[in-house]
Order: structure tokens, then sequence, then C-alpha cells
């Protein structure tokens, strides 16, 4: 997914506007709808990276419920001086709650 990186840990997409996935939540906070997850954030028990039928996802648990986000890999796009666009990837994958 094409991304623009405003500031670190503060990032745009063309599904809206979103951050770095917190590290910590209240009890009654709901996770946010899109957020960005380290590629380096290792399975610590609440987190947990599985592939099915080619697609990435991340479940995430609080407090009991398991909340499961579909990734996509980041990248920027950058002109070149041919005319064309290098794409470089990110250190994180988009997560997307579904609806």
């Amino acid at each position: 997914m094409n991304v623009t990186v405003h500031d670190l840990g503060h990032y745009e997409c063309e599904k809206g506007v979103f951050t770095d996935f917190p590290l910590t939540m209240e009890a009654d906070e709901a996770p946010p709808r899109l957020a960005a997850f380290s590629k380096w954030r290792t399975d610590d028990g609440h987190i947990r990276r599985r592939t099915v039928d080619g697609v990435t996802y991340i479940d995430i648990t609080h407090q009991g419920r398991v909340w499961t986000y579909r990734l996509s890999p980041a990248y920027t796009w950058e002109p070149s001086p041919s005319g064309g666009f290098f794409q470089w990837p990110q250190f994180f994958d988009v997560g997307e709650l579904p609806d």
C-alpha cells in the first residue's frame, strides 16, 4: 500500500491517516481502524501474525478479545530522474480492521 510518511509514527494512505499501533490501550478503548505494525515486532502472546491463502493477518489480543487486522506491505513512491518512480519498502505493514 502506498503511504506518505509525515513523521515517525504518523502516516497517511488512500484509506486515511494512521499511527503506529499503541503499545498499551485503556480497558474500554477500541483499537484504531488503521494502524502501522512494525515488521520487527515479535509475537509475544498478544500479537500473532499468520498467513491464510496468501493473505497476511495480525491478531491482537486485548482483555480477552481478539482483533484481526488484514496486513498490506507499506511502501513509498519517489520520482526518478528518468521520469518514472522508485518504490521504497517501509519498515512496517499497514493493518486494516474489517468493517
